[in-house]
């Protein structure tokens, strides 16, 4: 209830972070790529107009006050004087002080709520300064992913990839090893404060190595010094402090400038790598003690660039989970610390187990769903479907839903279990409680989950078909010839993957051997679709989908 003491207490933990470049400068191999650089398409009046019009009136204001709304309804009368003052400030390199002011709001993570470190600051800074960073976030995007400098385990903040796309790979790396019975050792790290401890000089010195033009690398380096910030709750502020390392999180060029502060990470090992952001997997198939032998170098090397570039890890949050025949135990050690075995990982928001069985996640969706369901419940006296209905599908369906092409159940116990949630969200209206399961969702205008999973699924192919999306599968998936799609029909077994006999579940039913079947027996103009949603639309007709 002391929020003057909250604030200071959060303020103290975040600035006990920071960390100080030592001032050795780590080697880093020579890209020679230079960034092409147009002040004049940068800086374009479509574009800043397009970033004002589009502008999301809900969000929060910087420490300057200025709110999105303002610019939005004047955008017109603001755009010459705000096009002038971006042009100025990237030749000059100069940043208003304003622009390097934060207000803090502290979001909880997990652990204990009163232990202040299990909080991370979210930085709201200027409106104004964030158009001017999504111009240059474009160029630097544009730049890095022309000459692919960015590393291929990279899923987070980059265009074409996404946590799912992150974990359908790793199952299915995983999944196709083990298959062929053997083992899979995968290790899971954790960097402690990893946004907040990237070192500035080093940081702008990979910029430079990236070939980014010097007018961006100077006005980053002027956009990342003398920063201030300061905590807020509830209308109470802590004093500003300083902030002299890190990217500042709830800002817009923050992500991308820890993309590449961490992008050289995962390209000197030679074992299967993940990372969303700083969010870092790596893993091996063992056959015999010399693969573990070969991951544990590859950790070395993840241990000594951890060093060498001022990060550190959480040690206790790094794990090792082993999936398939244990034949190989290895104790794998980091900076000197004995890595503890697990049975079950969060990785990005999806529960893993050792066995590859999606029961502890199915049970958590279940769990996070119906505490939203007995909410709606309970603060709401009308609850006509016409209530019920958008508050379900905002508030309780994504929790059923979440990267599901992943976890997508094939136990009848699991899929109940989902499908039971909405069952009891359509039976919340009075009205409807004598009425069957499928008569319910008529009337809510719903269909079941199972069969939205299916329509998820041939979504998700369809993004990777397309080049929306870019998976880089073990074994490329066959697809039925086009020009006899509409004419063969084959057992819907025969265009999966061949498996051999005794074959594991969790290959059988991975995505790619689930989604075969069915999108070989969509048609060729479904399947020609030149949009996502005109494939949507196809798709709900041939599978009597109701939006």
């Amino acid at each position: 209830e002391d929020k003057t003491g909250m604030v200071k207490i959060l303020n103290d933990q975040f600035k006990s972070v920071v960390v100080k470049d030592n001032g050795v400068v780590p080697e880093l191999g020579t890209i020679n790529v230079n960034m092409e650089f147009n002040m004049n398409e940068c800086m374009s009046e479509s574009k800043i107009l397009k970033i004002l019009t589009e502008m999301n009136v809900n969000k929060s204001c910087g420490a300057d006050g200025v709110r999105p709304i303002v610019l939005k309804n004047a955008a017109s009368g603001v755009l010459e004087p705000l096009k002038i003052i971006f042009y100025m400030s990237l030749m000059s390199g100069v940043i208003p002080k304003q622009w390097k002011e934060a207000n803090i709001s502290p979001i909880y993570k997990d652990g204990s709520r009163t232990d202040p470190a299990n909080y991370r600051p979210v930085s709201l800074t200027s409106v104004v300064s964030k158009i001017l960073e999504r111009l240059i976030r474009e160029e630097i995007m544009k730049h890095l992913v022309t000459n692919r400098l960015i590393s291929n385990a990279q899923h987070g903040f980059v265009p074409q990839k996404s946590c799912v796309s992150n974990l359908l790979e790793t199952v299915d790396y995983i999944t196709y090893n083990i298959n062929q019975g053997g083992q899979v050792d995968m290790i899971y790290l954790d960097f402690s404060k990893a946004f907040d401890k990237v070192s500035h000089d080093k940081l702008i010195f990979k910029l430079k190595k990236y070939g980014l033009h010097d007018m961006i690398v100077n006005w980053t380096k002027s956009w990342l010094t003398d920063r201030v910030q300061r905590v807020g709750i509830g209308g109470e502020y802590s004093s500003w402090e300083p902030v002299s390392s890190g990217v500042p999180q709830g800002s817009v060029l923050g992500p991308i400038l820890f993309v590449i502060f961490i992008n050289d990470l995962p390209e000197s090992l030679s074992c299967m790598r993940k990372l969303y952001a700083d969010d870092m997997k790596m893993g091996r198939k063992i056959e015999c003690a010399s693969d573990c032998h070969k991951l544990q170098e590859d950790l070395d090397k993840v241990s000594k660039w951890a060093n060498d570039w001022q990060t550190v890890f959480n040690i206790k949050k790094c794990h090792v989970l082993r999936f398939g025949k244990r034949n190989t135990i290895f104790n794998y050690v980091l900076d000197g610390h004995l890595l503890d075995d697990s049975f079950l990982e969060r990785d990005l928001g999806v529960l893993f187990s050792d066995d590859l069985k999606w029961e502890h996640q199915v049970a958590k969706a279940v769990r996070s769903a119906n505490s939203k369901l007995a909410q709606i419940k309970n603060s709401f006296e009308c609850l006509d479907p016409e209530i019920v209905r958008p508050l379900y599908l905002a508030l309780v369906r994504p929790h059923l839903e979440y990267a599901v092409q992943v976890w997508s159940p094939y136990f009848q116990k699991d899929i109940d279990a989902l499908e039971s949630v909405q069952e009891r969200a359509t039976k919340l209206p009075p009205r409807l409680r004598k009425k069957n399961y499928h008569a319910r969702l008529n009337d809510f205008n719903l269909t079941t989950l199972e069969t939205r999973r299916l329509r998820g699924d041939l979504i998700q192919f369809y993004k990777q078909k397309k080049g929306i999306e870019e998976i880089r599968w073990e074994v490329e998936p066959r697809c039925l010839p086009r020009e006899i799609s509409s004419k063969l029909r084959r057992p819907s077994n025969f265009y999966k993957e061949k498996t051999a006999p005794g074959s594991l579940k969790s290959r059988e039913n991975f995505f790619i051997n689930r989604v075969l079947p069915n999108w070989n027996k969509l048609p060729k103009n479904v399947r020609d679709a030149n949009s996502v949603n005109e494939f949507k639309a196809g798709v709900d007709k041939q599978i009597h989908l109701k939006k």
